[in-house]
């Protein structure tokens, strides 16, 4: 094991140890030069070592309408069967906003879902806020649309629209009551009694 393997080893470990969660871009565009280097099959590797590792691929699903089932969102799909705590979010996504590519991608998100049942509680809504700019978007605006055709979506397919927008997320970050990111956070809160809890975090 060199030394970057060892870094990375020890890494893993300690997020898992301490139910520390990682987000990963797993896209072949963007971020630089990851490019395929950010190939989710890496991953499965690193999870059979240690599979309670919490583990958010980001910007799930951006070759889903054009590779289908062999894209890289149905390699973490599978990722997403099996292992506890692998999830997914859409920071970025183009696809929702035309209702061609919207079409096309929901009819593959249907098949995903039905091969990979535990999918639907690890897909999370994600903004990547600062590329929003780069679609012609207006910020303000990101969220409403996102909502609108999520909405009618998982109403269609009889899923629970929350768990896109808000339980998987909190699934993911360890911060549901009795989990231990939940716990520091209560413990940080009492030991700093003049800051405010986010309503968005049970108590």
């Amino acid at each position: 094991m060199d030394g970057w393997d060892k870094a990375l080893d020890d890494l893993y470990k300690y997020c898992t140890d301490l139910d520390v969660p990682i987000t990963a871009h797993c896209t072949p565009g963007g971020a630089g030069a990851y490019g395929m280097h950010a190939d989710p099959k890496f991953w499965e590797t690193v999870l059979q070592k240690y599979p309670g590792l919490r583990l958010n691929l980001a910007h799930f699903g951006e070759d889903l309408v054009d590779k289908k089932t062999q894209s890289w969102a149905w390699k973490i799909g599978s990722l997403m069967n099996t292992y506890d705590h692998v999830y997914a979010d859409t920071g970025a996504h183009e696809t929702i906003y035309e209702a061609v590519t919207r079409k096309a991608y929901f009819v593959e998100m249907k098949k995903l879902f039905t091969t990979s049942p535990k999918a639907p509680k690890r897909y999370m809504y994600g903004t990547d806020w600062h590329m929003i700019i780069r679609h012609g978007r207006r910020y303000e605006g990101f969220y409403e649309e996102y909502s609108r055709h999520y909405d009618d979506w998982y109403a269609d397919n009889n899923l629970d629209v929350k768990d896109f927008f808000f339980s998987n997320a909190l699934d993911f970050l360890g911060l549901n009551v009795g989990d231990n990111n939940h716990n520091r956070l209560k413990q940080f809160y009492a030991a700093n009694p003049k800051l405010i809890w986010s309503p968005a975090i049970p108590r």
